[in-house]
């Protein structure tokens, strides 16, 4: 038996089967007890890299979801929180039991003559409004109201802009 250990194992010969000759691919080389002993150290080195490198990988798995973890659950916030400007005046202004911030709302006319004219509120020094005149009527008569000076429609009413109530 040489000193060096095989690296291809035949199995013996059966009786009824010649033995079978090494594949070529993986031809038996002798190795020097050098080798040998270079080839464990190399097998024992990736072991203990492998090992590290594991142990490296699990600690950034469990750190981040021990790091992210929240204590409280996460929540979707209201439209409230969220809204700036013109929108959250009219938000504030819903929740107040203002359902027409704006006064775009239609409404039915009053008497509207000159010394009582229909009272339009507006924000805005003047204001575009819209008059149905006759009850069949499929068209509507726009015009612009200024701040402070009546004005009559076509149909003889009458309109005049009022100051609306701050948002």
């Amino acid at each position: 038996m040489p000193w060096y250990p095989r690296l291809i194992s035949v199995p013996p010969a059966s009786p009824s089967r010649p033995p079978r000759p090494a594949p070529m691919s993986e031809p038996a080389i002798p190795m020097s007890p050098h080798t040998v002993n270079f080839t464990v150290v190399r097998m024992a080195a990736t072991v203990v890299l492998g090992r590290s490198l594991l142990r490296c990988a699990r600690q950034t798995i469990c750190i981040n979801a021990v790091r992210y973890k929240s204590e409280e659950e996460p929540r979707l916030y209201s439209g409230m929180e969220y809204a700036t400007g013109r929108e959250k005046q009219e938000l504030l202004a819903h929740a107040a039991g203002n359902d027409d911030p704006f006064d775009m709302k239609v409404f039915k006319r009053g008497p509207g003559t000159k010394d009582n004219p229909n009272l339009i509120p507006s924000h805005l020094e003047k204001r575009m409004i819209g008059c149905i005149c006759e009850e069949d009527q499929t068209h509507i008569n726009w015009m612009w109201l200024h701040r402070g000076d009546p004005k009559r429609c076509e149909c003889g009413y009458w309109f005049k802009i009022v100051d609306a109530k701050p948002l």
